[in-house]
């Protein structure tokens, strides 16, 4: 019968970031999309949202600004 199933996709990312120094985890995460309008705007915003997570966790630094904001 049409429209009694729905097909949905969910994409999982996940990321770890060593420092090469002491071999030793500094940041790690997950993340769960459903059904993204594309795989490359999904992985474009993922991407940006980890880094702004990041750089709030001061994990890296902001140098898109001057003052690191």
């Amino acid at each position: 019968m049409p429209g009694y199933y729905a097909k949905t996709t969910n994409y999982y990312m996940e990321g770890n970031l060593f420092d090469t120094k002491n071999e030793k985890l500094v940041y790690s995460v997950q993340t769960k999309s459903f059904d993204p309008y594309t795989t490359d705007m999904l992985a474009h915003e993922n991407g940006l949202l980890i880094v702004k997570d990041m750089i709030k966790k001061k994990i890296i630094e902001d140098k898109t600004s001057p003052a690191g904001d």
